[in-house]
Formats: C-alpha cells, sequence, structure tokens
C-alpha cells in the first residue's frame, strides 16, 4: 500500500492507507465517521475497507453497541510498516515533529479549557457541574478556546502543507468550532459527536503514531 506525492503540493497518501490509519486512529469507524476523518467520500471508504477486508487487514464488527471496521493483527502489522515507509518517501520529519511540539505545548491549556467547560466552581469553590446559566462565564470559556484554536490551526496548516493528510485536522477543528458557535453544546467536548475534543484527541494519537513514539508524560494524556 503507497502513497504518492500530490501535484503541487505536498505529500499526498493514497486512499487505502487514509482509510486503513483513520482505522488505526480510532480503534472501531463505521465508513461515515472514516469518510469524516479522512475526506474520502463514503462510496469509496465502503469499497476501499471491503478490499482491505478481502486481504484480511480489516474486520467488520456488528454487536448490538458497537458497529465498524478495525483492523485485525495483520492491519495492525501492515499499518505499522506502511506509515513508517510513508514517513521515509515523504521525507516531512521534521516538520511533523515541530507541529507536534506545538501541539503538545498546547495540550495542557487545552484540558484546563474543557474543564472549564465542563465544570466551574460555587460560592465555597468546591467544583459542581457547569449547568451553562451564566451566559458570561461561558463566553470567557468560548475566548479561551478561540485564543488556543487562533494557536493550533497555523501550525497544522503548515504541516498540511509538508503532509496532505494532516489538513484534514484544522478543517474538522474548524468544523467543530462553527457548530458551537452555531448552538450545538455537545460540539466541544462530547466523546463520539466529532467533538472539538473528539478532534483533538485523534490528532494527538496521530501523532503519536506517525512519529513512532510511545506516550510518555512528555507527551500528555
Amino acid at each position: 500500500m503507497g502513497a504518492e506525492q500530490g501535484s503541487g503540493m505536498g505529500f499526498a497518501s493514497d486512499q487505502g492507507f487514509l482509510v486503513l490509519h483513520a482505522v488505526r486512529v480510532k480503534g472501531l469507524a463505521d465508513t461515515p465517521v472514516i469518510a469524516e476523518a479522512t475526506g474520502v467520500d463514503p462510496g469509496t471508504v465502503e469499497a476501499t475497507a471491503g478490499a482491505l477486508a478481502t486481504e484480511e487487514l480489516l474486520s467488520y464488527q456488528d454487536s448490538k453497541f458497537l458497529k465498524g471496521w478495525k483492523l485485525t493483527s495483520t492491519g495492525q502489522q501492515r499499518h505499522h510498516g506502511d506509515l513508517l515507509a510513508e514517513m521515509e518517501r515523504a521525507a516531512c520529519r521534521p516538520e511533523v515533529e515541530a507541529a507536534y511540539e506545538a501541539f503538545v505545548a498546547l495540550n495542557e491549556p487545552f484540558k484546563e479549557i474543557c474543564t472549564a467547560w465542563q465544570l466551574r466552581g460555587d460560592a465555597s469553590g468546591a467544583p459542581q457541574p457547569n449547568d451553562h446559566s451564566d451566559a458570561a462565564y461561558d463566553a470567557e470559556v468560548r475566548r479561551r478556546l478561540g485564543a488556543l484554536h487562533d494557536s493550533v490551526v497555523p501550525p497544522l496548516e503548515q504541516l498540511a502543507g509538508a503532509y496532505v493528510r494532516f489538513g484534514r485536522y484544522p478543517e474538522r477543528l474548524n468544523a467543530a468550532l462553527e457548530r458551537f458557535d452555531g448552538g450545538d453544546l455537545h460540539a466541544f467536548t462530547r466523546p463520539l459527536a466529532h467533538s472539538y475534543h473528539d478532534v483533538w484527541m485523534e490528532l494527538h494519537q496521530d501523532f503519536l503514531l506517525t512519529l513512532d513514539r510511545t506516550r510518555s508524560a512528555a507527551d500528555g494524556h
């Protein structure tokens, strides 16, 4: 499974790798979720995933509570090898490392902003669930998120100039923020809702996989 150089752009992964990689990042993902993560149309994702399943790289889980594609043990090995090979061909490790350092510097502030959105101190200072009845408080949290967003997007966009698939992350973060500003309060921190937090966590995992790093205290959580 290879990759190719985008015309006039950075290194562009092929669709087979994009599907395999999205499943690796997410752990379990159905076709529409993979399409949203990769920007590949759902029909192509379904056909590609089916072909990967024929090669015994993916399998489909269909239970009462969980549905989606997941990597087989063979698929995990293939993905790891393909990702290492892609990084060598892309020749952009310094760009990935620079973007990752910028991201890690914002990871703890991001977690603090998420906590501020979910909890706030009562009269005694004890943390209580934020019921979002204080518009001024929520607006201040949104201001902090906006400042962080304005800091994380430029290095991601710069990285996308060298490694095209990372361009999906600023697009997805922008989309989540737009939904949040449109009144969808779940678009900030709700798990499994294409939320800003969901995209942030996937980006963190993607960086670690791409750089072939084992998470340590320096990488945050």
